[in-house]
């Protein structure tokens, strides 16, 4: 979006579309991941943001509107949309439950409620873990870390609020006009290998994104995924 912005109508060319053929296990892709209607990205990991909270300071809020009430004053933290993925995420959530017309009254009553928006999920995790509030916008892989630096897991609960999440993707592109076309196709099937993928996985504290990645033991105790994913795709971005 950012190469069409900056470039107008020759930011659709800077990519190449994606070549299934001559990517090993391409076809192993988990489904609703695609996130580029012209199939130039290939997507690497995924996450969903979330709110984690403390368990002993707070009840998970169950919907959207339950972060108005009085009990909630003061207690979310949360990101700059244009310097953090997890506040864009939030940000968008806000758009599909509220519809384009309201949401700003939504964050109208959020900051009457007392929200902190502060830069980057850094500065929000750092205020979190310094006591400053009970819940910060994070990501639903949360207590993997936590659990990895041997902290207190129930300080580090997943809520998804109306059931809800936006997935947040990464992806990989090749350049048009490359020369390089079929090294690209391999390092794309090489981040798409159930190996590497288990790899990138536990090391990002992610998902994967195909459906034969090899993961250890346990991982799947800790991960959280919500029970519906709001999807945003390039061309309604």
């Amino acid at each position: 979006m950012r190469a069409d912005a900056a470039l107008g109508d020759g930011g659709s060319d800077l990519f190449r579309e994606a070549n299934p053929d001559a990517i090993g296990n391409y076809d192993a892709l988990e489904e609703g991941l695609a996130f580029d209607s012209q199939n130039r990205v290939v997507p690497t990991e995924t996450s969903y943001i979330s709110l984690v909270y403390s368990q002993n300071d707070i009840d998970a809020p169950k919907t959207l509107d339950d972060l108005l009430r009085p009990a909630y004053e003061g207690a979310l933290l949360t990101q700059d949309p244009t310097r953090s993925e997890t506040g864009l995420g939030f940000l968008l959530r806000t758009i599909e439950n509220k519809g384009e017309d309201d949401y700003l009254e939504y964050w109208s009553a959020l900051q009457d409620n007392g929200v902190q928006i502060l830069g980057s999920w850094s500065d929000a995790y750092a205020a979190y873990s310094n006591g400053e509030a009970s819940i910060v916008m994070s990501y639903a892989t949360d207590q993997v870390f936590a659990a990895r630096s041997d902290e207190d897991v129930s300080e580090h609960l997943v809520a998804f609020p109306n059931s809800q999440s936006i997935a947040y993707i990464a992806g990989i592109a090749g350049f048009a006009g490359s020369e390089n076309t079929e090294l690209v196709d391999r390092f794309t099937e090489f981040m798409l290998s159930p190996r590497v993928q288990s790899k990138v996985t536990v090391l990002n504290v992610a998902f994967p994104v195909v459906t034969n990645a090899n993961l250890p033991a346990n991982f799947d105790d800790l991960p959280h995924a919500p029970q519906k994913t709001i999807s945003y795709s390039y061309d309604r971005l």
